[in-house]
């Protein structure tokens, strides 16, 4: 059996710690898996061969250019961020999988921060077993930028909300930074910086005509962006294909947070949430206008997947009983048709020849340094699981946070009109 199977079992443990009803003894489990799985999918990424995924070879290229300084200066310009980190991998000595390993940590660490932020706690789990099926194989172990990007834009749009501007504007920089097709998310970010409070359901039912309107201007818009560097590329007459259509489950899938968020649970829906919602609508706008080109529409609605993929755990609130628990199931089948989607997508598991990790032991203290990282973080978000003969013996400066219980932010949510989050 490949590896990629195991892997998702062992993601797939975290899931029943959603039922543990005793909040501290949840926290432990919390601590303890996150700790374990966040450091295993490091470096069950970070350490794959060259022959898994479709793009290894491209970055690997990058990254001899940048070595041999043989680098264009579009190059450069194109991902500030990669360039730099593979200078700086370069510059002391070690590999191209150090590279890897450095931006699966990125990836991880960032989507499972966003995740701790956006839903209750009792859901973390679940929440993060559906961001391993939809993202782990087609972002972390391929698109390593987007996979970057992606969380760091949501956090960007997050702080928003919150109104934390100055800080927003510079994590939503970074993501651009990573990799521009964060772009698409601009006129929202620019919005929520505005003030504008989405109260209204109309912002998501314009999208309808605005959609229409794009898509008559469709080829005269290709022609503009075509001669952008590398994008002209998904442009061409050959990067279209009919794997996806208006009538597969992929596209209800996107429907579905979208229409059930606007329509049915609009008013129950805090600020973030609504903007959740209409970023999800943004995504199907997007898809719908793109579909000649599904290579094209799959990179775009790509970007809006973390908040489709949210709402799906958020609408558990408007459950009670057998349904929270029927629908629950129906997620965990739902994570496992996206794994198998993605996980067709790539070859069979290979790590990197373990002789080039023995030629660099001082990769080793990378590894181990991105390892304490991870349960730092993990104890730093959870450190209410963290038993305190823990913090004594590891010496580190835990930071304490207020956690609040499922129930009260249900019970402030029913009292304000507005949903947790």
């Amino acid at each position: 059996m490949d590896p990629f199977y195991y892997t998702y079992v062992l993601v797939l443990c975290g899931v029943p710690i959603c039922f543990v009803d005793d909040e501290k003894l949840r926290r432990q489990l919390q601590f303890v898996y996150f700790s374990f799985i966040l450091t295993f999918l490091v470096l069950f990424g970070g350490l794959r061969g060259p022959f898994v995924d479709r793009d290894y070879a491209n970055y690997l290229q990058w990254f001899n250019d940048i070595a041999h300084r043989d680098a264009e200066v579009s190059q450069w310009l194109w991902d500030p961020p990669f360039s730099v980190i593979s200078y700086l991998v370069m510059s002391v000595g070690w590999p191209f999988f150090a590279v890897t390993l450095i931006f699966s940590a990125l990836s991880l660490s960032l989507k499972w921060y966003f995740a701790s932020k956006v839903v209750g706690n009792r859901w973390l789990t679940l929440f993060f077993y559906l961001i391993f099926c939809r993202f782990y194989i087609v972002s972390d172990l391929t698109e390593i930028r987007v996979s970057v990007a992606i969380p760091l834009m949501a956090m960007s749009i997050y702080l928003a909300c919150m109104a934390r501007r100055r800080a927003a504007v510079a994590v939503y920089l970074l993501s651009a930074a990573f990799h521009l097709s964060m772009l698409l998310v601009l006129p929202v970010f620019v919005l929520l910086i505005a003030g504008v409070k989405f109260r209204s359901r109309l912002w998501v039912i314009a999208l309808a005509p605005l959609a229409f309107v794009t898509w008559l201007k469709l080829q005269s818009l290709f022609d503009s962006v075509a001669v952008i560097y590398r994008v002209g590329r998904f442009l061409a007459p050959n990067s279209a294909h009919d794997e996806l259509t208006l009538e597969s489950l992929y596209f209800a899938m996107l429907v579905f947070p979208a229409a059930v968020g606007a329509f049915f649970a609009w008013e129950k829906l805090s600020l973030h949430h609504r903007v959740a919602v209409f970023c999800s609508a943004l995504g199907v706008s997007v898809f719908v206008v793109l579909i000649s080109n599904t290579v094209l529409a799959s990179r775009c609605v790509n970007v809006f997947e973390i908040y489709q993929t949210m709402l799906y755990v958020v609408f558990m609130q408007l459950l009670r009983g057998y349904k929270r628990l029927i629908y629950v199931a129906l997620l965990v089948v739902m994570g496992f048709g996206e794994f198998i989607k993605e996980f067709n997508l790539v070859n069979r598991y290979t790590v990197v020849d373990p002789v080039s990790i023995l030629k660099n032991p001082s990769v080793f203290l990378l590894i181990a340094a991105l390892v304490l990282a991870l349960v730092y973080i993990c104890a730093g978000l959870l450190n209410r699981s963290v038993n305190l003969s823990l913090r004594m013996r590891v010496g580190l400066p835990f930071p304490r946070i207020r956690v609040k219980s499922d129930l009260l932010l249900l019970k402030i949510a029913s009292n304000r009109g507005v949903g947790p989050g």
